[in-house]
């Protein structure tokens, strides 16, 4: 188990597979332009960082080079790499870095290759704070991450981020980058910040549960991404990508807005009123609060939740489902689909228009479907009665024009 207890101004090399090394604390390594602690292609090693070292020019303060390693560094102690060097660089797969300290590099403060992990309870910074150049990263944030350029990037590929409450997240252009495609989670409950984007995701399938503070524009990618902001807060404009993207949220402001070049069902789960953007397809709201939804000028899918809702389609051919709660349905122009089914209480269709647009209801499948129906004429117009407290009451419509020409069959 070698320690380093002096100081130096040489670059500390590594001679041995899986080993223990270990710079005490109070010594230092003062390199200059080369590695401050160089693994010299061994692997397995376990690296303790327990004082301070300082390097410049290409040099990284540790460069890991073998695989399986381990990077560990104490809370007195620091990393700085100055002029265009790294703090820590791990150009071989399955390191493991656990940092307690200070880590600066004039590039980046910690660059990793694939299969990195990387827990960080101190300070992280550089032009790139955290930079992963490979696949199945595993971030854990409990410390800050700054950066004048991007906090932290990694590729999407089967990789992991959180950042936990309390921690920072920042980048003065964006803050979290996710390169490449394929799957990957991102946990947010602290705070992830840029003057610029807070989140930017190329072309991965990527899942965001914030339950924390996004202060900056968040641009989803070409995958099927998910953000689900409900208990948390974004302070900037969600882009949605290529693919087909879903918001969730809790807040009225939280925008989705989305191109005409994206994907064909792009959707937003609310638990508070929400009027879509344009180019989203879907409004579903959930919960059970009395609260509105509203379409744009597009064919929407807009469902209620157990509340007693207002949905109104707007422009577009749009499908209209009420769910529990005595609902207010609202077409709007063009050709519009209403559903009702038993347990729906009673909900009424404000602006049906005869011979446009259409009714479904379950279990309506055939005339003879039909023809058993509850149907009454009222004062206010058709109802459909479909016991137990459930009916459909089509506003301004004379029973003897409702007809089975008016049922939506799926």
């Amino acid at each position: 188990m070698p320690t380093q207890k002096m100081d130096r101004n040489t670059t500390w090399t590594i001679t041995a597979d899986d080993e223990t090394w270990t710079l005490a604390k109070k010594a230092t390594i003062a390199a200059g332009p080369t590695n401050g602690i160089d693994e010299n292609g061994h692997s397995g090693s376990a690296i303790r960082v327990l004082g301070d070292i300082r390097v410049g020019g290409m040099a990284a303060g540790v460069y890991v080079n073998g695989s399986n390693s381990s990077v560990f560094i104490g809370e007195d102690s620091t990393i700085r790499a100055r002029q265009s060097a790294d703090g820590i660089f791990s150009a071989a797969a399955g390191a493991d870095i656990v940092n307690h300290g200070a880590i600066h590099g004039a590039f980046a403060g910690i660059r990793g290759a694939i299969w990195s992990d990387v827990r960080n309870y101190g300070s992280i910074s550089g032009d790139y704070g955290i930079l992963h150049e490979g696949a199945g990263s595993q971030i854990y944030n409990y410390g800050r991450v700054s950066a004048g350029d991007t906090g932290i990037v990694t590729d999407a590929n089967g990789s992991y981020l959180l950042n936990a409450r309390g921690a920072v997240i920042r980048g003065d252009d964006i803050a979290v980058q996710i390169r490449d495609t394929g799957d990957m989670e991102l946990r947010n409950r602290g705070t992830i910040r840029s003057d610029n984007f807070a989140i930017e995701d190329e072309n991965g399938a990527l899942s965001v549960r914030n339950t924390g503070r996004i202060i900056g524009d968040v641009a989803l990618g070409g995958g099927d991404d998910i953000l689900d902001t409900r208990g948390g807060t974004v302070g900037g404009i969600v882009y949605g990508g290529g693919g087909d993207d879903t918001l969730i949220t809790s807040r009225s402001n939280i925008k989705l807005q989305e191109s005409a070049m994206g994907g064909t069902e792009d959707r937003v789960v609310s638990s508070a009123s929400y009027k879509l953007g344009a180019h989203v397809e879907d409004l579903i709201l959930i919960g059970g609060k009395d609260i509105h939804g509203t379409g744009n000028g597009g064919d929407n899918q807009i469902s209620g939740n157990a509340g007693d809702n207002v949905l109104k389609g707007k422009g577009g051919a749009d499908m209209i489902t009420g769910g529990a709660g005595n609902d207010l349905l609202h077409g709007g122009a063009d050709t519009d689909v209403f559903f009702f089914a038993k347990g729906d209480d009673v909900d009424r269709v404000r602006d049906f228009k005869d011979g446009e647009d259409l009714i479904g209801i379950s279990g309506v499948e055939s005339y003879a479907d039909f023809t058993a129906l509850n149907i009454k004429q009222t004062t206010d117009g058709v109802a459909i009665d479909l016991g137990d407290g459930d009916k459909l009451i089509i506003e301004g419509l004379l029973k003897s024009d409702f007809t089975y020409d008016d049922i939506y069959l799926a």
